[in-house]
């Protein structure tokens, strides 16, 4: 029973965002692709490239619960009312609060995939000793696939780490 629940919360939070098509058509997506793909061959050069996002995306998550958190406990009733959209002409959209807890459940979770995918990459990295890099030169094959899956992995590390710091400003460009 509590799986199906779980299940539901994610389909209702992923219906409300808007789904791949919300994400697809987002210019912060786009964004956070061109930064991605630019930030590679700066990334190859460095063993430790995750401690920047290590050190600030933890910090954005906690501010972000919390922010969501202050959101739905501070409006008194009538604020209430607002972002329920209790009406007879919204019946079939969701509410205004329903929108606005999807978004800020998307902006929470992409920081916690962030710091995820962050931390698996620190401790994925280990540098190859010399008797596998000299196999794995020989065989060509098995160099390009070593090389290809380390390259594709970071590159969606940093997709999602830049992805999650432009919410941010989506975020805030909001507020306005």
């Amino acid at each position: 029973m509590k799986n199906k629940k779980r299940q539901n919360n994610l389909s209702k939070y992923w219906e409300s965002y808007g789904g791949y098509k919300s994400i697809l058509c987002s210019v912060y997506f786009w964004l956070a692709v061109i930064m991605a793909s630019g930030a590679m061959p700066l990334i190859s050069t460095s063993n430790n490239w995750w401690e920047v996002f290590l050190t600030i995306i933890p910090n954005l998550l906690g501010f972000s619960i919390g922010a969501y958190a202050l959101l739905i406990g501070m409006g008194n009733e009538r604020f209430m009312l607002i972002i329920s959209g209790e009406s007879p002409k919204r019946a079939a959209k969701a509410s205004p609060f329903i929108v606005m807890g999807s978004n800020f459940i998307h902006f929470i979770l992409m920081q916690l995939l962030a710091v995820l995918l962050l931390i698996s990459a620190k401790l994925l990295y280990i540098p190859m000793p010399d008797f596998l890099r000299s196999i794995l030169i020989d065989s060509e094959i098995m160099h390009l696939v070593y090389t290809a899956s380390q390259h594709t992995f970071y590159w969606l590390t940093l997709l999602i780490s830049f992805y999650a710091l432009l919410l941010v400003m989506s975020a805030a460009l909001h507020l306005l």
